[in-house]
């Protein structure tokens, strides 16, 4: 039996945080919206100019940038204004924006991805987007990837090889992270007395049927992204003999993710042929379009509960659940040229596969968090309605109101990447790449061995293009 004045208070006192809360959210989404329509459209300066005033990190009358200074509430700002700062080429800016990240999220690397996520009652009695935002491990990836690559453009080679490892060491820690994060999930179900929901077959068929394709996703077999094992090796491929060696075991597993790619096996044939030469070729490794992103999916299943003398009584479980929606765009890179023929791309990573892979993993503990909070409100709802019409009325408000998907994510994703091989001509090549109504041009050497970085949200955007000696 609940105590009907504890009821009360506690009901009024999610009320008020629930409407506080949901007008926070909605300005929030309609800001995050406008930002990545300028950020699509290649006004990565604006985007990131507009995001540092909102962090308060902007002088209101000089227009000075202040010293980043990290906050939770605010991490997804801070990831959209390090790649906003990046593709506007202000590599050091960016990189402080993404130091201020790992900062906050440190402990993470060696506890559960998820431990932050439920946030105690707060996660049970509103919904997960309740807790702080955690990046995922896809996300935190492309931080250091992201990173790596902004050094390796300001010449600092040293700094990019630390970025590397801490990219490869969080993508082997991630299946064990989330493995934790589930069995955690779990425990918290069976201390609360309610089974979970991937131990509750009537309740877990009732979810399935809103998602029937999700155990038949096409995923990657691990938190590796090809595209970010594929630029480490790169960048050892023009170290000494023990990184080539490394690059030559980093390259056998892009290849085991991409299988056939033409590209990565001539690389490795070229490497075990030549253990001790590096291959003038120029390399182009294109990120194109905006990735996956989640929306709300909501739904109500029966549940019976018991009830007195009545014997049962069955009461509808509200539930929430975020819904994966393929990013994409068509591939922007089809009138790229080198000397104005042009160039055959294959696709390198999908945006699509790596978040599904993290998304696959993490729908047990996300499923279970959700009955949890389910099951938890229908009871509260059914004390209510013995109580009296106004706390049932309130209690069905609460519910509606608190019942709520967690769909943030990092919006400035690619949807894809790409991968080509050039031999360029002898002297000068010139490579180049269009976008609205101009394009930019490369000269590629042909006595050189280069990377060709490019990222480009839209056709109409203007390219990020960085170019790297191996």
């Amino acid at each position: 039996m609940v105590n009907p004045r504890l009821y009360k208070l506690g009901i009024t006192a999610a009320m008020t945080l629930l409407i506080t809360g949901c007008v926070g959210t909605a300005a929030l989404k309609k800001q995050s919206i406008n930002n990545q329509a300028v950020y699509a459209g290649g006004g990565y300066q604006s985007a990131a100019l507009s995001l540092e005033t909102d962090l308060g990190l902007r002088d209101k009358k000089t227009g000075d940038l202040k010293q980043v200074k990290g906050k939770r509430a605010n991490v997804l700002m801070h990831l959209d204004a390090g790649e906003a700062w990046r593709l506007s080429g202000e590599y050091s800016r960016s990189n402080e924006h993404y130091d201020a990240v790992e900062v906050l999220f440190s402990k993470e690397d060696n506890s559960s991805i998820g431990e932050d996520l439920a946030e105690g009652v707060g996660s049970i009695l509103l919904n997960d987007s309740a807790a702080s935002y955690v990046p995922t491990p896809p996300e935190r990836v492309l931080v250091n990837y992201y990173k790596a690559l902004s050094f390796w453009s300001l010449g600092d080679k040293a700094s990019s090889r630390i970025e590397f490892n801490r990219a490869n060491e969080r993508a082997r820690l991630a299946a064990e992270s989330y493995e934790k994060d589930i069995q955690k999930a779990i425990k918290e179900a069976k201390k609360k007395r309610q089974k979970p929901a991937t131990e509750n077959e009537e309740l877990q068929s009732a979810v399935y049927e809103k998602y029937p394709n999700i155990q038949d996703w096409e995923v990657y077999d691990s938190f590796v992204n090809p595209a970010v094992a594929y630029t480490n090796a790169l960048f050892l491929m023009g170290g000494d003999s023990s990184d080539r060696a490394n690059a030559n075991t980093l390259l056998k597993r892009v290849l085991a993710m991409t299988p056939g790619n033409s590209v990565v096996t001539s690389d490795i044939e070229f490497l075990e042929s030549n253990p001790e030469k590096i291959e003038k070729n120029t390399w182009i490794i294109y990120e194109a379009g905006q990735g996956p992103s989640l929306k709300e999916n909501r739904f109500d299943i029966p549940f019976v509960i018991p009830d007195g003398k009545q014997g049962t009584r069955v009461i509808l479980l509200s539930y929430a659940l975020p819904e994966f929606v393929a990013g994409g765009q068509k591939f922007v890179g089809n009138n790229m040229l080198i000397d104005r023929e042009p160039i055959d791309f294959s696709v390198l990573a999908d945006m699509n596969k790596v978040a599904k892979t993290e998304f696959k993993k993490r729908w047990p503990g996300v499923l279970t968090r959700a009955t949890m909070s389910a099951i938890t409100k229908a009871l509260i709802q059914n004390e209510a309605g013995k109580q009296s019409g106004i706390a049932n009325l309130i209690a069905t408000v609460y519910t509606a109101a608190s019942t709520k998907a967690d769909v943030r994510g990092w919006e400035k994703t690619p949807a894809k990447w790409y991968l080509a091989k050039l031999n360029p001509k002898k002297g000068k090549s010139i490579l180049n790449i269009p976008y609205a109504a101009s394009s930019v041009r490369v000269e590629l050497d042909s006595e050189a061995s280069e990377l060709i970085y490019v990222k480009q949200p839209s056709a109409s955007a203007k390219p990020l293009v960085a170019k790297v000696r191996l």
